[in-house]
């Protein structure tokens, strides 16, 4: 991993920590099975949280006719626990009503697991998907709003399974976050969509 100035310092800092982290399990860093441990370890943490590295995706439109819904799912994305530095993972399922406008096809995934990669809530990263699209495609002043976005995400959170409650490691927690029409019930977008997301 390239690091310059302060990165640099911090990720010396880094690997000094996941030695400690060899040592504390037993194991000795003269072993050659664990030379190059502390080294692995940061460069796939690294690339768990790399959100502050990598550029934001362009979340390029196109004008369309449609006005009907239109799903991007599931996209499989993993993160890390705020509170344990345990790892995320589950699906998104992103839904939206244009109006005018669609979003080009692969920017939704790139936008989800870009989001997704720091050490974040569940809960908020829901919110902050909803508000990179809603931000991307609508004047969400206008009202009433014939348009909208929906998003569900379902994960599995390893700070549940392998430590605490060690709960089933099936059991998942499921969030959404809704806007515009999909807010209004006697629009049908809500269900609509929440039945497409529960069909997979």
């Amino acid at each position: 991993m390239d690091c310059g100035g302060n990165d640099a310092m911090f990720y010396d800092k880094a690997i000094a920590l996941a030695e400690a982290l060899v040592k504390f399990t037993g194991h000795s860093l003269d072993d050659p099975e664990y030379k190059d441990t502390p080294h692995r370890f940061i460069d796939l943490f690294s690339s768990m949280v790399a959100r502050h590295m990598e550029k934001r995706p362009e979340l390029t439109t196109f004008k369309t006719q449609n006005n009907e819904l239109i799903t991007i799912s599931p996209i499989e994305f993993y993160s890390l626990c705020p509170h344990h530095l345990a790892l995320i993972f589950g699906k998104a399922y992103v839904g939206y009503i244009p109006d005018g406008r669609v979003l080009g096809l692969s920017k939704v995934p790139r936008l989800v697991r870009w989001l997704a990669s720091t050490l974040i809530k569940q809960e908020d990263l829901t919110a902050d998907i909803a508000k990179e699209l809603e931000d991307a495609l609508f004047d969400s002043r206008a009202v009433p709003r014939s348009n909208g976005v929906g998003v569900v995400l379902r994960a599995v959170h390893t700070c549940m399974t392998v430590r605490g409650v060690r709960v089933n490691q099936d059991c998942t927690t499921v969030t959404s976050c809704m806007t515009g029409c999909f807010l209004d019930p006697a629009k049908q977008a809500r269900a609509e969509f929440l039945a497409l997301v529960n069909s997979h």
